[in-house]
């Protein structure tokens, strides 16, 4: 046992290490991001306690009776967050090629999963930030009712690494613990203990952990899935139809289902912004530029599917070639859709503003975003990921125009 923990610690060491080294730069930037957003949306008259309150809303609403709905979508919405912060830190996390070789080596794999739940809580902190808050925060009650509850925050925040962990190597199980701890919340949310959500979230986590699957190098697990007749096109379809369907499965194909979670939750994040500081009372202007905000991310995370189309068609570049489909042509497809899916994907954000500034002007943020999401997915065609200031003032004049139409309307 003694030797199996010095080993964790010496893995653990070497990915923190490996985590500074190649993304210490990008947490630092995730962080003054958080910090930055915050400050943004810190109102000047509020009192610092009731600032903190807001900070710690989505978490306290988990364990607050309350409406179920809000419960449940505010629990999958953290799940959703979580993935998508899980994955925007790239390669960061995965240990690089030194780790797949690790994990071809007679390691116990209960070792590698302890390596993998540390270092995913390590670049979680800024996610852990509304559960600690909601901790100091806690509201007046008997003791047993803020321990339960206390008891009750904690599991949520040890369950979102686990979580990560779980939509990585043990997808299905993943969905059934989100099942389970749906119920359990559910109990809590109509008034009951958090004891069904507590127990059930131990009982999913021991399901998960109590048998691993064998690894393949590189991080894949080694599971082989059936494959599915795939739907097609009519045989005289145009040849753009055809390119953008081409597209379409490779971007939202059944095995991209995290894609889709990291898509869904920035999606869904002006609806949240919208329904928390408005619980709070917070004032409509405040509220209006919190929610137009949201739709920087959302460009980012969209614009930078061209990536994924460009690494698509690269092998393809000669079978294009000799279809005539010059490289400008199948990119201009590209564009369409990528434009196709963040006109989806903006419309609960376009929803959340109008519900606070009912104008007309406020369905402007489809054609001057929709341009934004254009000129940045064009930059992501053409070079790489050196054009990161470019984008970022793309998005931030496209959110300026936005925010400087809807508050003078």
């Amino acid at each position: 046992m003694h030797s199996r923990m010095g080993l964790v610690r010496s893995l653990l060491w070497w990915r923190l290490r490996h985590v500074a080294e190649v993304a210490c730069r990008l947490l630092v930037r995730r962080w003054q991001g958080v910090l930055f957003i915050l400050l943004l949306l810190s109102p000047h008259e509020m009192p610092i306690r009731q600032q903190l309150r807001v900070l710690a809303h989505p978490a306290l609403v988990l364990t607050t009776p309350g409406p179920v709905a809000t419960v449940l979508v505010t629990w999958v919405a953290m799940l959703a967050l979580a993935h998508a912060w899980a994955q925007a830190q790239g390669e960061a996390l995965t240990g690089g090629a030194a780790w797949a070789f690790v994990q071809t080596q007679p390691v116990p794999t209960q070792c590698l999963r302890r390596v993998d739940l540390a270092v995913l809580a390590v670049c979680d902190l800024p996610l852990f930030l509304p559960f600690v808050v909601a901790l100091a925060v806690l509201p007046q009650g008997s003791p047993a009712q803020r321990w339960w509850q206390g008891l009750a925050l904690a599991t949520a925040l040890i369950m979102l690494p686990a979580m990560q962990w779980a939509l990585r190597w043990r997808p299905r199980e993943a969905m059934r613990a989100t099942v389970v701890q749906c119920v359990g919340l559910s109990c809590l949310a109509q008034g009951w203990s958090p004891a069904p959500f507590v127990l059930g979230s131990v009982a999913t986590a021991w399901w998960m952990f109590r048998r691993e699957k064998a690894r393949a190098p590189g991080g894949v697990p080694a599971v082989p899935r059936p494959r599915r007749r795939a739907w097609a096109l009519p045989p005289g379809a145009p040849m753009c139809l055809r390119l953008a369907w081409i597209d379409l499965r490779g971007l939202i194909g059944a095995r991209q289902w995290s894609r889709h979670a990291t898509l869904l939750a920035w999606a869904g994040l002006p609806w949240l912004v919208h329904e928390y500081l408005g619980a709070y009372g917070v004032a409509t202007q405040t509220v209006t530029v919190a929610v137009v905000l949201t739709a920087m991310p959302l460009l980012f995370a969209v614009s930078g599917l061209a990536f994924d189309l460009r690494r698509m068609h690269e092998p393809l570049r000669a079978l294009n070639a000799s279809l005539g489909l010059g490289p400008c042509y199948v990119h201009g497809v590209g564009l369409g859709v990528l434009l196709f899916l963040f006109v989806i994907l903006v419309l609960p954000l376009t929803v959340a503003a109008w519900l606070r500034r009912a104008s007309p002007v406020v369905l402007m943020i489809l054609p001057i975003t929709g341009l934004a999401l254009l000129a940045c997915a064009a930059l992501n065609f053409r070079g790489g990921h050196a054009g990161f200031v470019p984008k970022f003032l793309v998005c931030a004049a496209a959110t300026g125009v936005v925010l400087r139409l809807i508050l003078q309307s």
